[in-house]
């Protein structure tokens, strides 16, 4: 019989449907049930049941086999995961830390070895491989370029060093060139105060001094001075440092070199001494000079005054005969006399000239305020006889007055004016100027014509003694006027020069 909860469910459905429920004899059955009739009235209902350990036999059996199923594909995508994960992520993961672990240590030749860029970790390790490759290639440049350096500074003719900021505390580097001295590098590092030390005393003060204004200022390190060698000898160099700083601009030590100088310096020595010597020399043989050119000129002036007595009692005789015994003398003859008495006056011209020129050195300055403007319109005036019967137009502008010895002024203007009315001469009207400029604070005077002119490759000889630019049948004259000129100007500390062309006239300018 079934349970009575179970006849309520049919009853209260009065449709077709199941239901799970025990029987008097409590075993669990799953009934299957449908009515009768449409009619709920007519009642009655039909039911089968069937024991629930026999309906669901084959369904726990299923589920059975499917949770082993499960369990065992479980296991499975775990093995194959932890498979795939040791070899495509935790061996690649290690395969990287490994290699950024020696790369870390210095090691620049470590890769990961993953050639295949497929995934992220394979990217990653590609990645990680380039950035090696790029660290290796510029370490082997630097490496290069180190051993470039160290060669260039290691065959230096200069010491190069790196020293700390404190000038007792050792420094970090010295070149092989520091055995010059006689120390090895090891050596000189070793001892803190090996450099200050081997400073020369009378000059240790002071290159101490200017290396803690170095430190004041910031400013560039840069003394000469003098090194012992570790054989007593005296060296010179000019040491040349600047500071260095890190990323924060703090001066962290010196980099410089030490430039052996010692030749130069003997050599400045040297050329001192010779200067002294060479000064004492010029001054003794100026001396000497002066000597000589006052003997020469005493000399000369002795023997130009000696000779004017028998040339003028000579030219007084010709000209004695020519004048009392002209008309009784046979031509040839007389012709002779005419000849001794021309050259008997141009001895005379001659030893006139000779003793002025000498009297330009002997004479003692005497200077005063000289007018140049009243001086040469009172000479135009003197020297009239030269220009008698020319047309000649004098050209004198306002001139500011100079200090000098009145008579040696008068005698530069006169040969001036005199030279510029002989070289005129060819002129139908002569043309003389006189005048000055003023140029660089100072005044050049000048006396300029329109003569025949002469060529300025030649200007150089005009200044000398018995010096001539034209011939004595054109121009009369000595050569003596101008060298008289420039010595009086050179006593006076000044200077003369000349300008001027072939046939366009001569200007000579002088400062005084």
């Amino acid at each position: 019989m079934p349970d009575p909860a179970l006849v309520s469910t049919v009853l209260n459905r009065n449709a077709a449907g199941t239901a799970e429920a025990a029987g008097l004899d409590q075993v669990s059955r799953l009934y299957a049930f449908a009515p009768l009739s449409d009619h709920k009235d007519l009642g009655g209902f039909v039911a089968v049941a069937i024991p629930t350990s026999v309906a669901f036999a084959v369904a726990d059996q299923s589920f059975v086999r499917n949770i082993v199923l499960v369990g065992l594909a479980t296991l499975l995508a775990l093995l194959v995961a932890w498979i795939f994960g040791d070899v495509f992520i935790v061996r690649r993961v290690n395969t990287i830390l490994a290699a950024t672990q020696r790369l870390a240590r210095g090691d620049l030749s470590a890769r990961t070895g993953i050639r295949r860029p497929i995934g992220e970790l394979s990217q990653l390790a590609y990645a990680f491989d380039r950035m090696a490759d790029s660290l290796e290639e510029r370490d082997k440049e630097l490496r290069e370029a180190e051993s470039r350096y160290r060669t260039l500074v290691e065959q230096a003719p200069a010491i190069t060093y790196i020293a700390r900021l404190n000038p007792a505390s050792s420094a970090l580097y010295v070149s092989p060139q520091i055995q010059s001295l006689g120390f090895s590098p090891e050596e000189w590092i070793a001892d803190p105060e090996h450099w200050i030390k081997q400073i020369h005393p009378d000059d240790r003060v002071r290159v101490l001094e200017h290396l803690a204004r170095t430190h004041v200022n910031q400013e560039r390190f840069q003394v000469e001075y003098r090194i012992f060698s570790r054989d007593g000898e005296v060296h010179w160099f000019r040491d040349q440092a600047a500071l260095v700083r890190d990323r924060a601009g703090k001066p962290i030590y010196f980099e410089g070199i030490l430039l052996d100088i010692t030749d130069h310096k003997r050599a400045e020595e040297e050329i001192r001494n010779l200067n002294a010597n060479l000064e004492q020399r010029v001054q003794d043989r100026t001396q000497e000079l002066l000597v000589v050119n006052q003997e020469l000129e005493a000399f000369s002036y002795s023997v130009s005054h000696d000779l004017r007595t028998p040339v003028a009692t000579a030219q007084n005789l010709t000209r004695l005969i020519l004048e009392t015994y002209s008309s009784h003398i046979p031509a040839d003859c007389l012709r002779s006399l005419k000849l001794i008495d021309e050259n008997m006056k141009m001895m005379d011209r001659l030893i006139t000239d000779l003793l002025d020129l000498a009297r330009t050195t002997r004479q003692p300055l005497v200077k005063q305020t000289v007018i140049p403007t009243d001086l040469v319109k009172q000479l135009v005036e003197e020297l009239h006889s030269l220009y008698e019967g020319r047309k000649v137009e004098f050209v004198i502008d306002e001139m500011p007055s100079f200090e000098a010895d009145p008579g040696l002024a008068r005698q530069v203007f006169v040969n001036l004016l005199s030279n510029a009315i002989k070289f005129t001469r060819a002129r139908e009207v002569a043309r003389i100027e006189i005048g000055y400029k003023s140029t660089n604070g100072e005044n050049a005077y000048f006396v300029k014509d329109n003569g025949v002119g002469f060529d300025e490759q030649s200007a150089d000889r005009l200044f000398g003694a018995f010096q001539r630019l034209h011939s004595e049948d054109e121009y009369e004259g000595t050569g003596i006027g101008l060298a008289i000129v420039a010595r009086i100007i050179r006593r006076h500390g000044g200077r003369i020069w000349a300008a001027s062309q072939v046939d366009q006239g001569a200007t000579f300018y002088f400062v005084l």
